[in-house]
C-alpha cells in the first residue's frame, strides 16, 4: 500500500505536469486561459502535497513518534506562512498582470518542490 502511494505520487507528477504544459500550450497566450492553467495545476499541486503530509503524519502516529508529528505540523505551518508571504510579495511586484503569472508560477514551483520533498519524506516509511 505505501509503495503503491510512492508510486501514485511519482506518477501523478509526471503525467500531470504534462497536462499543465498542454493546457498552457494551448493558451494561445491569453492571460486568463493562462491563470485557469495556474489554478488547475496549483489545486493538483496542493492535492499531491497534501497526500504526502497526510501519510507521514499517519505513519509518524502509527510509530508513536507524536513529537515528529508536531515538529512536522509546525514546519509545514512556517512553510505554508513563507510560500503565501514569499508569493505574496511576487503577486504584488510591479502592480500590473504580469504579477499574477509570476505569483501563480511562484505558488506552483514552492508547491511542487515541497510536495517532492515530502514525497521524499513519505519514502522512509516503506
Amino acid at each position: 500500500m505505501k509503495k503503491a502511494l510512492i508510486l501514485c505520487l511519482m506518477f501523478s507528477f509526471s503525467s500531470m505536469a504534462d497536462q499543465y504544459s498542454a493546457c498552457i500550450d494551448k493558451s494561445d497566450g491569453v492571460t486568463s486561459n493562462i491563470r485557469d492553467c495556474d489554478v488547475q495545476e496549483m489545486e493538483r499541486l496542493d492535492h499531491l502535497l497534501n497526500k504526502a503530509y497526510k501519510h507521514i503524519i499517519n505513519e509518524l502516529k502509527q510509530n508513536e513518534q507524536p513529537e515528529q508529528v508536531n515538529r512536522l505540523k509546525e514546519a509545514q505551518r512556517a512553510w505554508l506562512k513563507y510560500r503565501d508571504a514569499n508569493c505574496g510579495f511576487i503577486y504584488s511586484e510591479t502592480g500590473g498582470t504580469i504579477d499574477l503569472l509570476n505569483g501563480d508560477g511562484c505558488i506552483i514551483e514552492m508547491t511542487k518542490d515541497r510536495a517532492k520533498q515530502l514525497e521524499e519524506f513519505a519514502e522512509q516509511y516503506d
